[in-house]
């Protein structure tokens, strides 16, 4: 048996798909622990959300402790989930260290964040002039997705090889951390766990400016209007697509052991 823990759309359509080929049990978090704890132990496999944790202490989009979970795993189940921790020793499959898929998910995040956009603006994404933070796998996707709208994109980055590659897309730059004056923009997309731009720089930005935040609060970027928090976009657009990316990857696992 195969349980799938988590209450987002991701997980259920992940359930569905795995159903029609394994026994599998979905467990949405609003059961008690003890109703589950049964179901864990006599489960060969644990499917977690992505992100398997964001406070490091239960897991996502649930009430369930991690360490009891641990406690409730049969020796020889196997653990799947993203970003997971070091909780499980050398039973864990992290599809976070799958290359092939943080670009779906970076692709399904680039194509969420494109939709936002166009539905909390009064303006054609043309007539905008955007900024991405970051050019890492979301940036860059962002920024081929956004050019099928708009020419005036520019992204900001700090290594020479993102100059050179942003060089080859004709696409305007600054170096993230030594850039002022973002007064010139109209939409904002940061993509950087961490805060990356300069206080000047953020302080420079114009009040009615869209910002849409696909990391992190900590981006410095967070104001009280005019700002999404646009995390888990693959889930909320995409779930079906996002869920197949994960099926792949348990299908494969589970058919070499």
């Amino acid at each position: 048996m195969i349980t799938v823990l988590g209450g987002d759309k991701r997980q259920k359509e992940l359930a569905k798909l795995l159903n029609a080929n394994f026994n599998t049990l979905y467990l949405d978090g609003s059961n008690d622990f003890s109703e589950i704890k049964n179901y864990i132990s006599l489960s060969k496999a644990v499917v977690f959300p992505y992100p398997f944790s964001r406070d490091k202490i239960t897991i996502s989009t649930t009430k369930y402790d991690i360490l009891k979970i641990k406690e409730a795993l049969r020796q020889d189940c196997v653990v799947f989930g993203g970003g997971i921790l070091n909780f499980f020793e050398n039973k864990t499959i992290d599809y976070a260290k799958d290359e092939n898929f943080l670009l779906k998910n970076a692709l399904y995040t680039a194509e969420g964040a494109t939709l936002i956009a166009k539905q909390y603006t009064n303006y054609s994404l043309s007539d905008l002039n955007i900024l991405i933070v970051g050019n890492g796998r979301i940036g860059k996707y962002l920024s081929k997705i956004l050019s099928a709208y708009c020419e005036k994109i520019t992204v900001s980055a700090r290594k020479q090889s993102d100059f050179d590659y942003l060089k080859t897309r004709s696409l305007k730059y600054f170096h993230t951390n030594k850039q002022e004056n973002l007064s010139e923009f109209d939409l904002i997309f940061n993509t950087v766990n961490q805060k990356a731009l300069n206080d000047i720089a953020i302080k420079s930005i114009k009040n009615d400016v869209l910002i849409i935040d696909l990391a992190s609060k900590n981006s410095g970027l967070f104001k009280e209007q005019n700002y999404i928090d646009a995390k888990a976009l693959p889930t909320k657009f995409c779930a079906l697509s996002s869920a197949k990316a994960i099926y792949n990857i348990i299908c494969n696992t589970l058919k070499k052991r």
